[in-house]
């Protein structure tokens, strides 16, 4: 079953990069429609996966890890150009296929978490639906406030593990503060202080929240975890 699986992905990718070389900035309907079927293909392992039990899950974890990768690049691809819309229902597969997986969750796959909850939100800019990119983003928060406050039970963290988890959560705090503010959910008159609230003493943080908060329409360029 494993071998069968790996060939999957081995033509997954075979076929993207296909697409890569003669459309790489998908303006042709007939490429969008190639990269929605490896997207759907995709998908169904990931959803056979997500269905599977806790231990099943576990045991295959690198088939589902690769999975995602193959998803956030089509997604990616997608979202700079105008089919952007096509890639929001597989980006929210993927997502859930990471947070069902326990190992998955653990510190060491972070940075793909935060890139997967960063392109979602740049895709539900990408509509307009600045509201569902404040919530996605949101949802990160707290995940990543939980996995932080699980590290923490346990001390010492060690500094590499610290600094990941707190490298990550300010990204996506940075970015759901932008959303928020944009959408309406933070006051035009709050949000400097929302910014004082959420980063305290970081000088840094805050100039680099106050900046995306300046920003608008940029999620076809954007990429801010590079």
């Amino acid at each position: 079953m494993e071998h069968s699986v790996q060939e999957d992905y081995e033509r997954v990718a075979r076929q993207f990069r296909r697409f890569l070389e003669f459309d790489p900035r998908v303006e042709r309907e007939d490429t969008c429609s190639g990269l929605k079927s490896l997207l759907n293909e995709l998908r169904q392992l990931l959803d056979k996966h997500n269905s599977d039990s806790v231990q099943r899950r576990a045991e295959s974890y690198h088939f589902a890890y690769n999975a995602i990768v193959y998803t956030l690049d089509v997604c990616r691809l997608l979202r700079k150009s105008e089919y952007s819309f096509e890639a929001i229902e597989y980006l929210l597969v993927a997502v859930a296929a990471m947070e069902a997986n326990l190992i998955l969750q653990d510190a060491k796959y972070l940075d793909m978490r935060t890139k997967l909850y960063l392109e979602l939100a740049h895709l539900y800019e990408e509509q307009e639906a600045l509201q569902s990119a404040a919530n996605i983003l949101q949802i990160a928060v707290e995940k990543f406030n939980e996995l932080a406050a699980v590290h923490e039970a346990d001390p010492p963290v060690p500094e590499h593990i610290s600094r990941i988890i707190q490298n990550n959560l300010r990204l996506v705090k940075i970015m759901s503060v932008k959303y928020r503010v944009q959408c309406g959910a933070i006051a035009a008159g709050d949000w400097k202080k929302k910014v004082d609230e959420e980063f305290g003493n970081s000088q840094e943080a805050k100039l680099a929240c106050l900046i995306e908060c300046l920003r608008t329409r940029t999620a076809k360029q954007s990429n801010p975890f590079e």
